[in-house]
């Protein structure tokens, strides 16, 4: 399976995340300025209040604009994520209400149109959309990349299983970097690890570690 095009969009994706932020610290920087060369001083009893009506709105509008810049990035990658391992092309989409401003994410069902949500296409798709999430907002935030997934691939058919170990094996690999540990009855997934460890008990019923590469 051809992973190089998930892997250009995940470093586009750190790229940008990291030049939006130098930008977003920058204009930060300049409202700032520009706040106290148009501040209103407010003399209320002994306190100085400080208006920000006019850099109020400027602010908002560059902060809905990364964030639109950020929904259309993660919508892409779990997207691309979801057409590198299934066979069904599922986009991605992230919908958020205009009241509470929650974001709900969605599918659209590649067969019929319609927009379903991540329980209805099954527990594995749902699992890799998060997994992905996870993924982006640890870039994103800038932290450690790591992952640990306990059973978190028992919704994953047998079918999907090497497709999804070698997407895994793509997030431990240059540029990303990954260190994921995974705890998993599916003997498939071991061929992709870097080390495994068996766990059992013994006759006396003591928990046992025994590495097994």
């Amino acid at each position: 399976m051809d992973l190089s095009t998930l892997q250009t969009l995940l470093q586009k994706t750190d790229i940008s995340i990291r030049s939006n932020a130098k930008l977003f610290d920058n204009i930060k920087a300049s409202l700032s300025a520009d706040i106290k060369s148009h501040s209103i001083q407010i003399e209320q009893g002994t306190s100085n209040h400080i208006l920000y009506s006019e850099s109020l709105p400027i602010l908002k509008l560059v902060t809905d604009s990364l964030v639109n810049e950020g929904k259309a990035a993660l919508e892409a990658l779990v997207t691309q994520a979801l057409n590198t391992v299934f066979s069904e092309k599922y986009q991605f989409k992230i919908e958020v209400q205009p009241d509470s401003k929650r974001a709900v994410p969605s599918l659209i069902d590649p067969r019929s149109g319609a927009q379903v949500s991540l329980d209805s296409a099954g527990g594995g798709i749902a699992t890799l959309c998060e997994i992905t999430i996870g993924v982006y907002l640890i870039i994103r935030f800038n932290r450690q990349r790591l992952l640990i997934l306990d059973e978190s691939l028992v919704a994953v058919s047998a079918q999907y299983v090497p497709a999804v170990s070698q997407f895994l094996k793509a997030l431990t690999e240059d540029p990303f970097n990954f260190t994921i540990i995974l705890i998993s009855h599916q003997p498939l997934f071991a061929q992709q690890a870097t080390h495994n460890y068996e766990l059992s008990r013994s006759s006396e019923g003591h928990l046992q570690i025994a590495r097994q590469s």
